[in-house]
């Protein structure tokens, strides 16, 4: 099964809380505007400001993942062009110091790459709506991991499902996994697809 061998690619200081060893980034400015709205559901559909603008406290890593987009280095930039990976594009970020003195290059690293709609833990279709695709969300409804179908996925070494407008974490194969994590780059957390909760509050 798919969550079996797939990781979310998250951000060991978790997105940017809590903020870990003084370690972190944060937003300068909203960095988001509501471009429209559903006309089936009313979910907001949001696009996303550039350039973004962010505020780099502690020591630079190489990658920040929120909830919503993922920065990274110049380091692990130079890492996935070298290998010619696929389903992401970038642009850059402004990104300065908490004294604003020092000006760090990073981008704004952004999922094109797909694995279909969002599934349960047994490959089941979770509820979403079928204009936008946005999931629909459910008071209360906790799903213990989560999955897609293998025909779903588009071929791509990085993925993200068709049901959010609003996540963009990426979804890694193991073996890529493995490979960022020989390199030695910082501030990476990989998270099973089998192990991740999902809640609806």
């Amino acid at each position: 099964m798919s969550n079996r061998i797939y990781y979310f690619l998250d951000s060991a200081d978790h997105h940017p809380y809590p903020k870990m060893n003084g370690n972190y980034m944060n937003y300068t400015d909203t960095n988001h505007n509501i471009c429209k709205s559903c006309p089936a559901c009313g979910e907001d559909l949001y696009t996303l400001c550039d350039p973004a603008k962010l505020i780099l406290f502690g020591e630079p890593m190489d990658y920040y993942c929120f909830t919503e987009e993922c920065y990274i280095s110049e380091r692990f930039l130079h890492f996935l062009r070298a290998h010619h990976f696929t389903g992401y594009q970038t642009t850059p970020a402004i990104v300065t110091s908490a004294d604003g003195k020092t000006l760090f290059h990073y981008e704004r690293l952004m999922i094109t790459g797909r694995c279909g709609l969002l599934c349960d833990s047994d490959e089941k279709i979770i509820p979403h709506c079928p204009v936008c695709k946005v999931r629909s969300y459910e008071s209360f409804k906790t799903w213990h991991g989560v999955s897609f179908r293998a025909e779903a996925h588009d071929g791509s070494d990085f993925v993200q499902f068709v049901n959010f407008n609003d996540w963009n974490m990426p979804i890694v194969h193991k073996s890529l996994m493995k490979q960022i994590l020989s390199e030695g780059f910082t501030n990476f957390y990989f998270e099973p697809l089998a192990d991740f909760v999902l809640e609806d509050m």
